[in-house]
């Protein structure tokens, strides 16, 4: 069969074995990579539905606040991709709530996250409506924030329409927005589409930096989903680029980080993303069906057809790849069944294209015909011209295959005009090759041999000399070249396809290479290699003879095991209708029984309430008899041992009394005894040296418990004054704020007194009421600034008791190996987003030196980051304030590094500040001791790290500096793990 229908997909010349070789080390590698990965990730702890229950439990009660509709956004948001039908059912909550309360940023957001929706489903009219309306609402108020989300959805739609160039300007609009914002959601979906467009331009570059920016801002935010998607998008770009070590560690990061979060649409796309990689990249079928089954089960979990749809169309290519039609046709079938019930035309378009294409490559010409003419149909009604061209070429040989010849002639070229200005180089090359043969078989010799010579020099470009599609091309241009009498060129022609096409193992192409090879030399006079031609091309269609009737055969008793599987599914319905009328008499009795029920567990409960009660009790006196117990054992075995040195004193007695006579016996004999004595000695030392050493253990340990225990209390005792104090404390504010406005209108009221006109009144008198007035206005004046004064210390005092709540928080983490490189980069990178987010101009020179192979730290992770950034906020304040001070000519600088020696580890936070002088650093541990300015800070920030570093773990905390020229914080932690 000629390549001008894309009836089969190519699997090339198959693989040599260098890279046989290759593909198995990438294979082996990877299988081991992921493995680690399972191993470490574990069972998903489903992070990202405990977000959406979360959520879920909050917007339950009463929606009443701008936080509410934002609430209902970031559920919006996790329903888009994890449960489609469920957002378009909860999208009018947030759109109506947000206009009650005239909250223009929420209901545009809201809007952008349902058009995003629709263009998804590629319901663009739809999708046009919701970007309108959001766009609108984000301009009318001048809201960045919101904008930025409206225009990541007009590029996304825009993208869906064919629209690349609309869409990059979209998305860059979208991504400078974002950033300026703050909305970095925004930005890393910008990101990534843009990453598909430079893709889809063949832009490796750009795509690639897209993508690996996605990653940075995802990480950033943090955003699971982001970061999974954007890692899946990195594996698909290195598998189209054959970088296969790559592509498969992408995909595993992906699915990792899926799988961890409970991240089912990320979840199925990394399966189907694996899936690519092991079939089209490393050519194991078997696991390849097997992520692709993973991935149908999870994209059934977050209800999202669209995922569904891919999955079953890839395992459809795949089944069509290796042969089993039947397989195939089953998975398009179900893939269009969905994708018409979901009414997503383009996925349906494309899997009735391939519908019929299995139906023609059976054969079956006249079956093909509808499911080519709706899948036209429904490609042109949403305008996806690439698809109409592939369309029209398979609907064009399939005319020529019917006899329809002009029809097929109509069509081809249409079909090559398409594609010629669409710059499909592929589809055109295979048009080109169709339009050939029609003409040949038309008797349009010419125009057939410039067909084929289009075709020849288009696959050319795409793949190289040994292009398959040209050596078809080659093998029917020899046909036309023989028509028109040029025996040597249509040789030559023919001897290159006909290598070419044997070299590459294609059957039917291989057959027709030969029938055209034989026919030449035939009219050439060249009977010998027409006669080994001629058993080439007999035996080619021979064993594509057997093949199709094998494939009847199995086709056939497929469809009888159908049948008879049928048969066996209407007998077991049937029992399972008698099996649910013995359930339903069943379940009338365990209702009866349900009452009987309830009391007898009332009464159990009671009974084992009682027996827990007795349990404790058994617990508490088998606990003191096994203390008693180890004692008693304790001391016989010390009267076991004082009774065996006894024993063992008389016989050297007795010995001795045997052996006067014998001097050197006895005296070996007392070497020996000796030598005992002193081994049972140096035993006895070691069993002591280790009991000492427990003990001290056991004393260290319960010091510790009886520190914890007194800071539990010192903090409930300190929480309970903090909230005695705070209810008073809020009575002066409050009444002192009643009492400016009260002052506020008693001045008000004076004024205007004083303001008008005195009638029938005195003129002394009213002078005299003049200058008391203005008295009484300038006591007013300074109780309004004595309310203002209370009101201010009242807020301090409000903020210092705060501050002594959060001193009293006990410890609720857990100690646990951690990596203190790790633990201090996090910890940088919140500092300095911290402080770009107050002083946005900030600038500052971070030098990090860690430690390399930094053994791992027994300690509570969220207490030592907050040590970190205590120290670390202290730093950028002070180089802040340093470089206000200095000017220009001052570059502020802070270094951090980690070393480990003698089993401590030392972190050490150096700035270029303005330091710290000598006689306050005996006090910056103490709590309430503060440098900064009133209202600024309440010093229990460094009093709180020194609780952590010495009390919590045990290690030091200590201050080095030189006034005017630095300050350096070194925390030391006793003990090492394993690296």
């Amino acid at each position: 069969m000629p390549g001008g229908l894309i009836y089969r997909i190519s699997e090339g010349a198959g693989l040599n074995c260098i890279l046989k070789r290759r593909i198995l080390r990438h294979f082996i590698m990877l299988a081991c990579m992921f493995c680690t990965v399972l191993m470490f990730v574990g069972e998903s702890v489903h992070a990202q539905q405990r977000i959406i229950d979360s959520l879920q439990q909050v917007l339950n009660g009463e929606l009443t606040g701008r936080r509410h509709v934002d609430d209902l956004n970031r559920l919006h948001r996790c329903y888009q991709r994890q449960d489609p039908e469920r957002l378009l059912s909860e999208y009018p909550r947030a759109i109506a709530l947000a206009q009650s309360l005239d909250y223009d940023r929420g209901e545009s957001i809201a809007w952008s996250t349902l058009g995003f929706l629709y263009a998804t489903q590629r319901r663009f009219d739809s999708a046009r409506t919701c970007e309108e309306r959001a766009a609108k609402l984000a301009e009318s108020s001048s809201d960045d924030f919101a904008l930025s989300a409206a225009c990541v959805t007009r590029g996304w739609s825009a993208l869906l329409r064919g629209e690349s160039d609309k869409a990059q300007k979209y998305l860059e609009t979208a991504e400078s927005l974002g950033r300026r914002s703050g909305n970095l959601l925004a930005c890393c979906d910008a990101v990534i589409i843009l990453g598909h467009i430079y893709g889809n331009r063949r832009d490796i570059e750009n795509a690639t930096r897209s993508y690996m920016e996605a990653v940075e801002i995802a990480n950033a935010i943090p955003d699971s989903v982001l970061l999974a998607t954007a890692y899946f998008s990195l594996g698909q770009l290195a598998l189209n680029l054959h970088k296969l070590e790559e592509a498969g560690e992408y995909q595993a990061r992906a699915l990792s980080i899926a799988r961890a979060y409970g991240d089912y649409y990320n979840t199925a796309y990394a399966h189907f993303g694996y899936a690519n990689y092991l079939y089209w990249g490393m050519r194991n079928a078997d696991s390849a069906l097997v992520h692709l089954e993973q991935a149908e089960e999870a994209a059934k979990k977050c209800r999202n057809n669209e995922v569904l749809q891919n999955i079953l169309i890839t395992r459809g290519s795949i089944a069509h790849l290796d042969g089993r039609l039947s397989e195939a046709m089953a998975a398009y079938v179900r893939a269009a069944a969905v994708a018409r019930e979901r009414k997503t035309l383009y996925q349906l378009g494309y899997a009735l294209h391939w519908i019929g294409i299995i139906h023609a490559q059976q054969d079956r010409h006249e079956q093909a015909l509808p499911y080519f003419h709706e899948s036209l149909q429904i490609n042109t009604t949403i305008e996806e011209t690439g698809q109409v061209a592939r369309n029209l070429n398979t609907m064009g040989y399939t005319y020529y295959k019917l006899g329809k010849l002009d029809s097929a002639a109509q069509i081809l070229e249409r079909a090559c005009t398409l594609s010629d200005s669409l710059g499909t180089v592929s589809i055109s090359a295979h048009a080109s090759n169709s339009l050939g043969i029609v003409y040949n078989a038309l008797g349009k010799i010419e125009l057939a041999k410039r067909a084929q010579l289009k075709s020849i020099r288009l696959s050319e470009e795409i793949d190289g000399k040994q292009s398959r599609m040209a050596a078809i091309s080659r093998s029917w241009l020899a046909r036309d070249l023989l028509a028109q009498d040029s025996l040597s060129a249509a040789r030559a022609q023919a001897e290159a396809a006909y290598i070419t096409l044997m070299q590459q193992s294609e059957p039917e192409s291989a057959r027709d290479a030969a029938e055209s090879l034989a026919m030449v030399c035939k009219k050439q006079g060249d009977y010998a290699r027409a006669y080994e031609a001629q058993l080439k091309y007999t035996a080619f269609k021979d064993s594509l003879l057997n093949a199709k009737n094998v494939q009847t055969i199995s086709e056939l008793s497929a469809k009888y095991e159908a049948d008879q599987r049928e048969k066996q599914i209407v007998l077991l319905e049937k029992d399972k209708e008698l099996k649910g009328l013995q359930l339903s008499q069943q379940q009338e009795q365990l209702r009866v029984r349900t009452l009987e029920a309830l009391k007898r567990k009332q009464q159990i409960g009671l009974l084992e309430k009682d027996k827990e009660i007795q349990s404790l009790e058994i617990a508490r006196h088998q606990a003191d008899y096994a203390r008693q117990t180890a004692v008693t054992e304790q001391r016989e075995n010390e009267v076991r041992l004082l009774t065996k040195d006894k024993q063992l004193q008389a016989s050297l007695l007795d010995r001795e009394t045997f052996r006067r006579n014998a001097i050197l016996g006895g005296l070996l004999a007392l070497l020996i005894v000796t030598g005992l004595i002193f081994y049972r000695l140096r035993e006895r030392k070691k069993a002591n040296t280790r009991l000492s050493n427990t003990l001290s253990e056991l004393r260290r340990t319960q010091d510790q418990l009886i520190h914890s225990e007194k800071m539990a209390t010192l903090g409930e005792l300190t929480a309970g004054i903090a909230h005695e104090i705070k209810n008073p404390l809020n009575f002066v504010t409050n009444f002192s704020t009643v009492s400016g406005e009260m002052v506020e209108e008693l001045e008000t009221q004076l004024r205007h007194e004083a303001s008008s006109k005195p009638s029938r009144v005195d003129v002394v008198d009213s002078a005299r009421d003049s200058s008391a007035n203005s008295e009484v206005l300038t006591i007013l004046d300074d109780l309004k600034a004595n309310m203002g004064k209370i009101q201010e210390h009242g807020r301090r005092a409000d903020g210092i008791v705060a501050s002594m709540l959060l001193h009293a928080r006990s410890q609720k983490g857990v100690r646990q190996e951690s990596d203190l490189n790790v633990l201090l980069k996090e910890a940088v990178q919140l500092a300095w987003h911290g402080m770009r987010a107050q002083v946005p101009d900030f600038t500052v020179d971070i030098r990090e030196e860690y430690a390399d192979g930094l053994p791992q730290i027994e300690v509570i992770p969220q207490e030592m980051s907050r040590v970190f950034l205590n120290l670390l906020s202290n730093a950028f304040q002070a180089v802040r304030k340093r470089a206000l001070q200095d000017g220009d000519g001052y570059e502020p600088m802070v270094k951090v590094s980690t070393t480990y020696r003698a089993e401590i580890h030392e972190v050490r936070i150096w700035d270029n500040g303005s330091g710290i002088p000598v006689e306050i650093r005996e006090k910056i541990f103490q709590p309430f001791f503060t440098t900064k300015p009133t209202g600024e800070g309440t010093g229990l920030g460094l009093s709180l790290s020194y609780d952590i570093v010495v009390k919590g773990h045990g290690g030091e905390i200590r201050v080095e500096s030189e006034e005017g020229k630095y300050a350096e914080f070194i925390v030391s932690l006793p003990g090492g793990g394993q690296q």
